[in-house]
């Protein structure tokens, strides 16, 4: 899974909760404070409690309205006839048909997942003294941005064979002029300033290995082809001040403890078919 832990917890929060309650008996004031998932049907009445209508209003209300008495009432008796109709359902066995069962579990997982991961995640709130400490650790010695040139071409034959010519002191810019295949071809190779994570892997790893003004002695492979690489300078870019990135130092926060949370669930619960 690259989505974040936000969108992940939105995503759940969406999902509405009263396919549970019904499904899984959890309408009567007396199942909300035992746990019991009891069949609805079985008890022959069924009880609206507080907790459940102000869910279901929460999901029928434009976002941050208050319903008024007389928009209770009408919310009321629209919960009031789902429950009567699903105690019905559930009594002739619908409950047990493969695709209403799947669905049900589906909810019931989202609805489970989504409280969860709002107690562990949103539920603790992140300290001025855990970004301060993340600041420091990812940002606060400032970035460094480099310069660089490339030659791209098909394959590791032609790539040495370059090298080969520049080593006995052609020009970097015309081979890329003639032979290379990228884009930046026609302007002699030249990619501008860059930071290392803004290019693949293996091309930041040789380009950040180089000193400025030199080569390397050996084609790099990426997805794109083979490379042959000129480093012609690199600059120190000072850090950004801790308020321009707090939001963000936020955000990786959470997806760190998204991250853990995820890896400790999937340990102890290894899941088939995934």
């Amino acid at each position: 899974m690259s989505s974040s832990p936000r969108s992940f917890l939105i995503l759940l929060t969406a999902t509405l909760a009263l396919p549970i309650a019904i499904a899984y008996g959890f309408g009567g004031s007396e199942a909300t404070s035992t746990g019991a998932t009891t069949s609805m049907a079985r008890s022959g009445e069924l009880a609206i409690s507080d907790q459940l209508i102000a869910i279901y209003a929460a999901q029928r209300m434009p976002q941050g309205r208050v319903p008024s008495e007389e928009q209770l009432t009408v919310l009321r008796d629209e919960l009031a006839n789902m429950m009567a109709v699903a105690a019905l359902a559930e009594d002739r066995g619908y409950a047990e048909h493969g695709e209403l069962r799947d669905m049900m579990m589906l909810d019931r997982v989202r609805t489970l997942a989504s409280g969860y991961m709002q107690d562990e995640i949103g539920g603790r709130p992140i300290t001025d003294e855990e970004l301060h400490a993340r600041y420091d650790e990812t940002l606060a010695a400032g970035t460094i941005e480099i310069r660089a040139s490339h030659i791209l071409v098909a394959d590791e034959v032609t790539a040495q064979e370059l090298i080969q010519q520049l080593d006995a002191g052609a020009d970097f810019a015309e081979l890329a002029s003639t032979s290379s295949t990228g884009p930046s071809g026609p302007n002699g190779g030249d990619l501008g300033w860059f930071a290392p994570d803004a290019m693949v892997e293996p091309f930041a790893q040789a380009a950040m290995a180089l000193a400025d003004d030199t080569y390397t002695s050996a084609p790099v492979q990426t997805r794109f082809g083979w490379h042959v690489i000129l480093r012609t300078g690199s600059r120190d870019v000072p850090p950004p001040s801790f308020d321009e990135v707090a939001d963000q130092l936020r955000q990786e926060i959470e997806r760190a403890r998204f991250d853990v949370l995820i890896e400790e669930a999937r340990a102890a619960y290894p899941v088939s078919g995934a």
